[in-house]
């Protein structure tokens, strides 16, 4: 019988109701989702890296014969201490890149020849917001537990979602709470506390050796039952799941326990020398 005053959590259905399936945005929980914030992110292409003698000279010859024959336009070239990159274009969503990535992969020069087979799409990393003592990159713990998310919808007019994030989480600050942000590739999160391993307690469920994890640290309890739903955007959110094999519900999300990620690298390098001629 698990603890009345413990919260079980199983990662496992965690992490499965954490993919969305569904969301109801009827109702408002924080702030103003009809609200506009400069864009606060670009991803690009990156079309192909060059490397050894000459790498400056050969980038800028692929650039100007696929803006000759190609007909591409905003190409540029990053130059660094042993490489350049070919870069295409600004784009403010991964969707938006999306065109641009299946023409640079298909693309033939007049003798057959895929110039751009290997081109994937990068985030530009811009400068940091938000202040460092709240981001939970730099953040010394194991866990956190998540109450927000928040990601740009620019066909609704939605962006900025980091500064959404960060203005949450300077709000949590003023109510006296330990909140963090956190900046992924296309979300911001919103957390609260942080907790190491002693935190959890394995146990083994019954007689087959199965091994649940429950809260020890009655602080993770505390937060969940002081934010119960996890926010999308300023707004409770549902996700479908399986009932049985013919109906399905709708349930809330819930906000959880994550580990505390990792701040991300990204190979594009804005204080490169970079060059849009």
């Amino acid at each position: 019988m698990r603890p009345k005053n413990n919260i079980f959590i199983s990662f496992t259905l965690l992490a499965a109701l954490y993919l969305l399936a569904g969301c109801d945005g009827s109702t408002k929980l924080l702030g103003n989702s009809a609200s506009v914030a400069p864009s606060d992110e670009e991803f690009t292409i990156l079309l192909r890296t060059f490397t050894g003698p000459g790498h400056m000279q050969e980038a800028q010859r692929y650039k100007e014969n696929t803006e000759q024959y190609a007909g591409w336009k905003n190409l540029y070239v990053v130059t660094k201490f042993n490489s350049s990159e070919l870069y295409w274009g600004r784009y403010q969503t991964l969707d938006a890149a999306k065109p641009n990535i299946i023409r640079a992969h298909a693309y033939k020069t007049g003798v057959g020849i895929k110039p751009y087979p290997q081109a994937l799409v990068l985030k530009i990393p811009g400068k940091d917001v938000g202040p460092a003592e709240y981001n939970l990159a730099f953040a010394k713990g194991s866990y956190t537990v998540q109450i927000a998310e928040f990601y740009n919808v620019p066909s609704a007019n939605y962006v900025g979602r980091k500064n959404f994030a960060v203005e949450y989480c300077k709000q949590l600050r003023d109510q006296g709470e330990e909140a963090y942000f956190f900046h992924g590739l296309t979300k911001s999160i919103v957390t609260v506390g942080l907790f190491d391993e002693s935190a959890f307690e394995n146990r083994k469920a019954n007689s087959d050796a199965v091994v649940e994890t429950y809260v020890k640290d009655q602080r993770i309890n505390q937060i969940i039952a002081k934010h119960p739903l996890l926010a999308e955007n300023g707004r409770k959110a549902r996700i479908r799941v399986s009932k049985n094999e013919t109906k399905t519900q709708w349930i809330e999300k819930r906000s959880y326990v994550i580990a505390v990620p990792k701040k991300e690298e990204n190979e594009f390098d804005r204080d490169s020398n970079a060059q849009s001629r």
